[in-house]
């Protein structure tokens, strides 16, 4: 799928969400590897003595925000931390600094992994498998879209054979058709206006070709291509009626028959088809 195409198939509003929903989720994901390298560089840390300076009650969190302030080589440094316990400013504490950047600090490692971490990566797995989505769906409409051009195309192709051309090559054109069309009903919703437009365009090129094969003296292909149309007339009854009717087998050809008189008319102003 080029560029282009992906785009066109996009969307405006799809692409501004996947745009947005992009720029948040890669925030997220820098935010985390950094926070989970800073966590794993934490086990090299060395301790340092603090006392707490402040303290205030957090009470939307349920929690007290302890600040504090801690030296390293005659250098004073001050950091926050979070706890469920209250803590009175000149309590000592015990401190874990980054000898590398000792303004880097922690009163314990999983401080440095909190629950809104957890969150944060909750929120960019669901943000990943909603993109997922997102793109595996624009696939199949790109997919479907392909196929629904190349059906277009062979019918083009066929009912050109069919009226217009030799015998031979309207049956391999209908032949061409059949296996374009064959399961592409399937993939729509039963009874959808693409899956009816589909399904009868099956119908009809089984049942032209069964005229044919008959006219051919083919009596078993013949039958065989109205068998495996009746199945496609019947799920077709289920949601608006045929017309003329198609209450078995044999009713394909007549049905076929208005239809190609119906089409000839219209397009040529006349009646027929190779079968007629």
């Amino acid at each position: 799928m080029s560029v282009i195409r992906f785009l066109r198939n996009l969307g405006s509003v799809n692409g501004v969400a996947i745009v947005v929903v992009g720029a948040v989720g890669v925030w997220l994901a820098a935010g985390l590897v950094r926070d989970f390298a800073m966590w794993v560089d934490s086990w090299g840390w060395k301790p340092a003595a603090g006392v707490v300076t402040s303290t205030r009650y957090l009470p939307k969190d349920y929690l007290h925000e302890v600040n504090y302030r801690y030296e390293v080589n005659g250098e004073r440094y001050s950091g926050e931390a979070y706890r469920r316990s209250e803590r009175r400013p000149g309590d000592p504490v015990r401190v874990i600094y980054n000898p590398e950047s000792p303004d880097e600090s922690a009163l314990q490692r999983s401080d440095l992994l909190g629950s809104e971490h957890f969150l944060h990566a909750c929120y960019l797995v669901m943000m990943v498998a909603w993109l997922w989505t997102l793109v595996d769906e624009l696939r199949v409409e790109v997919r479907q879209g392909r196929r629904s051009a190349a059906i277009l195309r062979a019918e083009e192709s066929a009912l050109r054979a069919y009226f217009d051309g030799a015998e031979g090559e309207a049956v391999g054109s209908l032949e061409e058709l059949r296996k374009v069309l064959e399961g592409a009903a399937d993939e729509f919703m039963v009874g959808s206006p693409e899956y009816w437009r589909l399904a009868r365009s099956e119908l009809l090129c089984l049942g032209r070709l069964a005229r044919l094969y008959r006219g051919a003296g083919r009596e078993a292909q013949a039958e065989a291509c109205v068998q495996a149309a009746f199945p496609r007339a019947l799920s077709l009854a289920a949601y608006g009626p045929l017309d003329p009717p198609i209450e078995y087998s044999g009713h394909v050809y007549r049905y076929v028959e208005a239809a190609d008189q119906l089409f000839a008319k219209r397009r040529y102003g006349r009646v027929g088809g190779q079968g007629a």
